[in-house]
């Protein structure tokens, strides 16, 4: 799934280098929407994409895309207003990235807009595979997302008329994190938000155990000196409001909490850390990086009732939607 702070942080550079370039002119609107037209911002048709895999680039119909990528970046169970939530965030992701391709192609993607790979790009599954992976519930899952896509196919996310970088994540800690906090670059939509139905998820919260030589071995992936007196690995630890671990003193280091995440393998930034009877204790809240829109939160407001409008207004604050 898009729960990936890498591609963001790329994507932020993107709209950084693409703002001058990417302005759509409203023609029309309602309460909700506004539609925007012209060669340059029409709707996607067919999209090229890059399958890792086979290193070969494949064309592939806007639906198609659209529904490989939602079935990629979120769980097909969830409330159908969630999906079409979903799939407008993956059409506005991949607005922006065709737009980057055409002022300034990334050559390894050899003429593709983006790859399938969710660790750089956001995710899509071909309807091969998801026969595969999905079996017997195939056919009400594809049925279902296609549905969803079609709907709100010709939509996209935009902040003053711009694409918006429409981050999302798994599970938030019961608020979102801003993105000033996570990536260092201040974005106006993208701030802390209540995302209260995330409390209720089984998934919340995760506790690991590592002993002292296991906690040593994740720890040296950050280059750091622990001297003999384990007590004294873990020191201060600096946090934000919603409680992402900004930096954590280890050893003879500051680590950021993105850092002290990956080389641990946690869920999330969103953690607190504990010594005792030689263990030490990690317990993560929420799972990604906290940015943007839950989707777990947007599942639990289309189940009391919220529309796909109301789940983007909701996460991404002073955005609009608009219809290409």
């Amino acid at each position: 799934m898009f729960k990936f702070y890498s591609s963001i942080c790329l994507a932020i550079f993107v709209v950084m280098l693409l703002c001058p370039l990417i302005i759509l002119t409203p023609k029309a609107e309602t309460d909700n929407e506004k539609t925007a037209g012209s060669e340059e911002t029409g709707k996607i048709e067919t999209v090229k994409v890059m399958m890792t895999a086979s290193n070969t680039v494949a064309q592939v119909d806007i639906i198609d895309y659209l529904c490989g990528s939602v079935a990629a970046e979120m769980p097909a169970y969830y409330e159908t207003e969630a999906l079409k939530a979903q799939a407008i965030a993956c059409n506005t992701y991949l607005n922006m990235m065709k737009r980057r391709h055409e002022s300034n192609p990334d050559k390894s993607l050899k003429g593709a807009y983006l790859s399938d790979n969710s660790d750089t790009h956001q995710g899509y599954i071909p309807i091969e595979t998801l026969k595969d992976k999905w079996g017997d519930k195939f056919d009400e899952y594809y049925s279902k997302i296609k549905n969803a896509v079609t709907e709100v196919s010709d939509k996209i996310i935009v902040y003053n008329n711009e694409p918006i970088i429409a981050a999302y994540h798994a599970l938030s800690p019961g608020k979102t994190e801003s993105a000033k906090n996570v990536w260092g670059q201040n974005i106006e939509y993208l701030t802390t938000v209540e995302s209260v139905g995330d409390k209720l998820s089984p998934d919340f919260t995760e506790t690991l155990k590592f002993t002292p030589e296991k906690f040593k071995e994740y720890a040296n992936k950050l280059d750091i000196s622990l001297g003999d007196d384990v007590k004294q690995w873990i020191g201060k630890v600096d946090k934000t409001e919603v409680g992402t671990v900004n930096t954590i003193a280890l050893g003879n280091k500051n680590v950021t909490g993105l850092q002290f995440r990956d080389a641990f393998e946690l869920k999330s930034a969103v953690f607190t850390i504990n010594y005792e009877n030689n263990c030490f204790t990690i317990t993560t809240c929420g799972h990604g990086h906290g940015v943007g829109m839950s989707q777990y939160g947007a599942d639990y407001m289309a189940r009391q009732g919220s529309d796909y409008n109301e789940i983007i207004k909701h996460y991404y604050k002073g955005t609009e939607i608009i219809s290409l």
